[in-house]
């Protein structure tokens, strides 16, 4: 994948408000170790196992849950694009991001082995960039919009206040695949909605355990679930059987 022997690292990366919004030490590793193991256009495997055993391979205390948690609370701060491409699921640094930082010398190609995202993981990447800077400028909102939001958390009747807060373990216990719950319960409560919001979110999961990627064995992370408001996605065609090509590939045809 022409992954150079050592990566430039700048001092930036501690100043940046996205990193150090993490939820701790160990996401904040993982992504400047994953710098140092991309390809020469930022690009590396996203499956958490392989993630898991390139990064930290003598970690016997993490496991691929935890580092799919981490990757997905990465790609809900606009750090990296996490996508999938034939199945597969992979990552890569934003282009806009990596080309910044990063420079080819002597007989480095230009070129990836790995595919490239698609426009809509990019355009959606774009979206959470716009989001996570409107997080990040909460601080500097004027006195009456924090006054207003005070007044909402008093009322816990109130639609945006502490009874939709509360809704999240009910949540929790319809979700099918339980990983991610911090990043989960983030996403949640920026919804601030009501009992209908709850009723359309929890309609839409048998939807999602219908499609085509979650019964090939592809899990959404609920973070990403709440955070792109997938329960709007329309019903997709039933499964069908699976050719003969997938059966070989899948050890089941002979």
């Amino acid at each position: 994948m022409g992954r150079a022997r050592g990566r430039m690292l700048s001092w930036r990366i501690t100043q940046s408000s996205k990193v150090n919004g993490l939820s701790g030490p160990w996401p904040i590793l993982l992504y400047t170790w994953l710098i140092s193991h991309c390809d020469n256009l930022g690009r590396f495997h996203g499956e958490p196992e392989q993630v898991k055993s390139s990064i930290f391979p003598r970690r016997k205390d993490i496991g691929a849950a935890d580092v799919e948690a981490w990757l997905q609370e990465l790609a809900d701060s606009a750090l990296i694009l996490w996508y999938e491409h034939g199945g597969m699921r992979y990552l890569a640094i934003p282009p806009e991001v990596w080309n910044r930082e990063q420079r080819l010398t002597g007989n480095m190609r230009n070129a990836s082995d790995l595919p490239e995202c698609t426009n809509d993981v990019y355009t959606a990447y774009k979206r959470r960039i716009d989001a996570v800077c409107q997080e990040m400028s909460e601080p500097l909102r004027s006195r009456s919009e924090v006054e207003v939001e005070v007044e909402v958390e008093r009322n816990p009747r109130s639609p945006n206040g502490s009874l939709w807060r509360s809704r999240f373990t009910d949540f929790w216990q319809i979700w099918p695949h339980r990983v991610g719950k911090v990043q989960a319960e983030k996403a949640w409560n920026k919804l601030k909605g009501d009992d209908a919001l709850f009723a359309a979110i929890a309609g839409g999961i048998p939807r999602l355990e219908r499609s085509r990627p979650w019964q090939e064995g592809h899990r959404l992370h609920p973070a990403t679930f709440l955070n792109n408001r997938r329960w709007e996605d329309e019903d997709e065609p039933p499964v069908g059987p699976k050719s003969l090509f997938q059966q070989l590939r899948e050890g089941q045809g002979r």
